[in-house]
């Protein structure tokens, strides 16, 4: 049963990220999708002017691979509470928002710099959206496991 509560706890949360991205994307006008991202710089296949592919092999590699990097995320935040690591609640979404998000930002850095042909994307930008957006994940998880699960 829990494996079943990881999994769609990870979809919501990753689901809602995205969302949060999107919309970000469209108030800026910059590439801000983490799935495009992702997507175009595993396949390698970054256009000569930096713009994201659009190819459907980009899409599937990006979205396949977010979705389980959220579902990895989910299963951490998940385990500490295991371990007796906090619980889900206000304090668990701020500590794991501000973890994860540097984490993510640490990890999209290193990356797009050992990327051969990394996309031009607005770095500072991406970083603060992306940073955001894991408050969204965070606060997403430790409602779905203050509700459903025995951890609260």
């Amino acid at each position: 049963m829990e494996i079943i509560l990881l999994l769609a706890t990870a979809v919501v949360a990753t689901a809602l990220m995205n969302l949060f991205m999107y919309g970000m994307e469209y108030i800026t006008g910059s590439p801000l999708s983490i799935s495009g991202i992702l997507g175009t710089m595993l396949t390698f296949e970054t256009h000569r002017d930096g713009a994201l592919s659009g190819s459907r092999r980009a899409q599937v590699v990006g979205i396949g691979s977010q979705y389980i990097l959220g579902f990895v995320f989910t299963f951490l935040f998940w385990q500490l509470w295991h371990m007796g690591v906090g619980v889900p609640g206000i304090s668990s979404v701020i500590l794991l928002a501000i973890l994860s998000g540097i984490a993510g930002i640490v990890l999209w850095k290193i990356f797009l710099g050992f990327h051969p042909y990394p996309p031009t994307i607005r770095i500072p930008l991406y970083q603060l959206s992306l940073f955001c957006a894991h408050f969204i994940f965070a606060a997403t998880v430790c409602y779905f496991f203050s509700v459903f699960s025995k951890l609260a």
